[in-house]
C-alpha cells in the first residue's frame, strides 16, 4: 500500500481554476520556472493535505497535467 492510499479523509474539494488562482498568487515567491510546474507544485501540496481537485484525487490531476489536459 502506497502513502497516497493510506490517506482516507478528504478535507476539501477545489476546482482547477481555484488551484491556478492560488498558483498565480504564489508564483512570485516560488522557485518554479513556469506556471505549469508551479501548478504541479500546488497540486502536490493538495495530495499531502488530502484535498480533492475536480472531485478526483490530486494524484490523478497531476497525471492529467502531465498529459496536457489543462494546457489551455
Amino acid at each position: 500500500m502506497s502513502y497516497y492510499e493510506q490517506i482516507k479523509i478528504k478535507v476539501g474539494n477545489a476546482s482547477i481554476e481555484q488551484i491556478i488562482s492560488v498558483t498565480k498568487t504564489k508564483l512570485p515567491n516560488m522557485l518554479s520556472k513556469d506556471l505549469k510546474s508551479a501548478v504541479k507544485t500546488v497540486v502536490g501540496s493538495c495530495v499531502s493535505l488530502g484535498i480533492l481537485i475536480e472531485n478526483k484525487p490530486a494524484v490523478e490531476i497531476e497525471k492529467d497535467i502531465d498529459q496536457g489536459k489543462y494546457d489551455k
